[in-house]
């Protein structure tokens, strides 16, 4: 997050109007390792569950960006590993509890009672 903030400045002082660069690290996250982290931290009584029928046969099962032509502009690549902003992302919400934000009022059961769930795309949340 901050080197995306980082990378935007540099891109807005060296980089060239109308070109097209990539803001990446370079290495592959799934989405399901991203959301591990935050339930394990955050609530860790939520189960994650991937819904089949929202997978789509045409998904592209992996991509991966390449920051090289921002690189050759700017000097810009990664200094802060995903995990470490998800940390400091968690930090600030265990910090700040009156701005979490209690996801069972804003989320129906799905017809499966009594669990609720979040849909993330294939990817839903049980709790």
């Amino acid at each position: 997050m901050r080197d995306v903030v980082r990378a935007y400045h540099l891109l807005a002082t060296l980089g060239t109007a109308g070109e097209i660069y990539n803001v990446a690290s370079g290495h592959d996250v799934a989405i399901r390792e991203i959301a591990t982290q935050l339930v394990s931290r955050l609530a860790p009584e939520v189960r994650l569950l991937v819904d089949s029928t929202l997978l789509r046969p045409s998904e592209v099962p992996v991509a991966r960006g390449s920051y090289e032509k921002l690189n050759n502009a700017t000097g810009w690549s990664p200094l802060i590993p995903l995990h470490v902003s998800l940390e400091d992302v968690i930090d600030d919400v265990v910090a700040r509890p009156a701005r979490r934000i209690d996801i069972s009022r804003q989320v129906g059961n799905m017809n499966k009672s009594p669990a609720k769930y979040i849909l993330l795309g294939p990817l839903a949340l049980n709790y």
